[in-house]
């Protein structure tokens, strides 16, 4: 963890304040660059009760930004990145399976209620279309370890929830069956 040089800064004091007043919700801040964007949010986010959606220009703004203030947390638990689902904005249709699963661990952490401090993202990400959380419930089989369950089951809901049936697993979606052994590359993890 590094610490943040903008803690207890008088103009960090300034932008609390700027962000306390309700009639206006969005703030933009202009000639700071590098890290040092990450560390002025650290510094005023850090002092404000809730969770705070961060929104950037692009996916690798978005992923320097949140590495950023991860190194400054210290921790990743409070903060959540949610990049689009494609390789490339250009490239609509070819999905990027790590991202999907980084999606789907935000959004599942959302619906526990797990929020977290600082969600960033990034202008593709959300004009994404999301499962409902009702959906995303009825969607989701979870197993216990020590659990039995029919393998002919577990097949019909995989299949049902558009899981390819490979030889060996190596991307989300899909899944394999050799003898007794069922291998699951799941979406959310």
């Amino acid at each position: 963890m590094i610490s943040n040089p903008y803690k207890g800064h008088p103009h960090v004091s300034g932008i609390i304040a700027a962000l306390g007043n309700e009639n206006d919700r969005i703030h933009y801040l202009r000639g700071l660059s590098g890290s040092s964007r990450a560390a002025v949010i650290h510094a005023c986010l850090n002092e404000m009760k809730g969770p705070h959606l961060v929104i950037l220009n692009d996916r690798e703004e978005a992923a320097y930004f949140y590495t950023d203030l991860v190194t400054l947390d210290g921790t990743p638990d409070r903060t959540l990145f949610f990049p689009s689902s494609y390789k490339r904005s250009i490239q609509y249709g070819q999905t990027d399976e790590a991202n999907i699963i980084t999606r789907t661990q935000t959004l599942k952490r959302l619906v526990e209620r797990r929020t977290a401090s600082f969600i960033i993202t990034h202008a593709e990400a959300l004009v994404e279309t999301v499962i409902t959380r009702k959906h995303l419930g009825e969607s989701t089989l979870e197993l216990k370890e020590g659990e039995k369950i029919d393998r002919k089951f577990m097949e019909e809901v995989l299949q049902t929830y558009d899981f390819r049936l490979v030889d060996f697993v190596y991307e989300p979606g899909q899944y394999s069956i050799r003898g007794g052994i069922v291998d699951v590359f799941s979406y959310a993890s």
